[in-house]
């Protein structure tokens, strides 16, 4: 979603600030195309990949990340938090609530229990919902009848699904051309079900190796994939990822090419269908 919404801004006077989740770091950091997902976090890092001229920063401290904003970089007009509903030192002009089909807010629970961040009434603060993850496949009615349900105090609900994009190669980046079937997973996502359906439905998934989201991948680990891999000999199967953990495979780039293992990503973007031109212009009125 906050690609989508930079796509959307343009990057001339926008910045991200994130937490910058998994980082080795701590405090205020500015990402550069050049860090490693150690040092800012793949998520953020995946962003500044996509957008090079894209202002991105990173920190815990998420009121502290915007003073160092507006104190030292006054040419930004528009910063954009990803999942920050819940910082109550922030004051943000628009809130997006986002949820998903499968699990929407309502019912889900806090975490440890559920995946929620902050208490349901909090939703009371969104000015729009979008249900994320919408199956191709669902009806407008079964759409209609789930709005109800979360525009609890009138707002705007948008449905957006997944776009599955180019398949591009880890070590060039450049889309990769070479009619393949037979594939390996490899995924360290908080849902890798999406992924992995939709890789099935395209070629002959033969495994699907899964991790914890924003996982850092062992040599050790990489090595038992490429011993599953070695099993069928000569007739190699490529390992399929997504773009976000490609941003954390990519220091394993020497170790793939010794090891002669194509590594492909899937580039993914969110999809609104009808609903886009609403949404956009929804966006660029704030």
């Amino acid at each position: 979603m906050v690609d989508y919404l930079v796509s959307l801004l343009g990057t001339g006077d926008v910045a991200i600030l994130s937490r910058g989740y998994g980082r080795k770091t701590t405090g205020t950091v500015r990402v550069e195309v050049s860090m490693t997902p150690a040092q800012c976090g793949d998520e953020p890092l995946l962003l500044k990949r996509k957008h090079p001229n894209l202002f991105v920063l990173v920190d815990e401290n998420r009121a502290g990340g915007l003073n160092y904003l507006k104190t030292n970089h006054p040419e930004i007009k528009t910063v954009i938090l990803d999942d920050a509903m819940q910082h109550r030192k922030v004051k943000a002009d628009f809130y997006l609530l986002l949820t998903t089909w499968d699990r929407p807010y309502t019912s889900d629970h806090l975490l440890p229990a559920g995946n929620l961040r902050d208490i349901k009434k909090r939703s009371k603060s969104a000015q729009a919902i979008v249900v994320s993850k919408t199956p191709l496949v669902v009806s407008q009615k079964d759409k209609n009848q789930l709005i109800p349900k979360l525009s609890v105090d009138g707002q705007s609900v948008f449905f957006s699904g997944i776009s599955y994009g180019e398949i591009c190669d880890l070590d060039s980046n450049l889309p990769d051309s070479s009619g393949f079937t037979k594939v390996v997973l490899l995924s360290a996502i908080a849902n890798p079900l999406p992924f992995q359906q939709e890789a099935e439905k395209r070629f002959n998934v033969l495994k699907h190796f899964k991790f914890k989201d924003h996982h850092m991948f062992s040599r050790e680990e990489l090595f038992k994939l490429r011993d599953f891999i070695d099993t069928f000999g000569a007739e190699k199967p490529i390992v399929l990822t997504t773009e976000k953990d490609a941003q954390r495979l990519k220091e394993h780039v020497a170790l793939f090419r010794e090891k002669q293992i194509k590594v492909l990503y899937w580039k993914i973007q969110t999809d609104f269908g009808s609903e886009a031109e609403k949404f956009n212009s929804m966006i660029l009125s704030i």
